[in-house]
């Protein structure tokens, strides 16, 4: 004999459509997170030649965020829509990345807009991470 489920059971969350999205957003975002975290300073000693100490600086640049708007953050995120949060820390990410090779074509990259893109991203990606807790 086979045991069926009930009709009025809930479906899985694997079935639920908002679900998938979701962890398809979030699979993206860290997939994304990591291979930046990567490629920034890879980017930095490749095409501008950064030193061992620039690569650590632009890598500790991310992580500032962390330390300076980290206790704040939480409460700021408490007070808003948190999707809307993810999105336009998404978003806000996705324009910073675009920003460096755009300057590498128009020629003005260096090391002080890799500092900022990198400060700015550990922003967008604390927000993110709050309000996807």
């Amino acid at each position: 004999a086979t045991a069926t489920e009930p009709e009025d059971s809930a479906p899985s969350p694997r079935q639920r459509r908002d679900f998938r999205r979701f962890m398809a957003s979030h699979i993206c975002n860290e997939l994304g997170n990591n291979i930046t975290y990567v490629a920034l300073p890879l980017t930095a000693v490749l095409t501008l030649h950064a030193s061992a100490w620039q690569a650590g600086l632009l890598a500790a640049a991310e992580q500032a965020a962390f330390l300076l708007f980290g206790l704040p953050a939480g409460a700021w995120v408490d007070r808003m829509r948190r999707r809307n949060v993810m999105i336009a820390a998404d978003l806000t990410r996705a324009v910073l990345l675009t920003t460096v090779p755009v300057a590498w074509l128009l020629d003005l990259h260096s090391m002080p807009l890799l500092y900022v893109v990198a400060l700015l991203l550990g922003c967008a990606r604390l927000f993110g991470d709050v309000a996807d807790q």
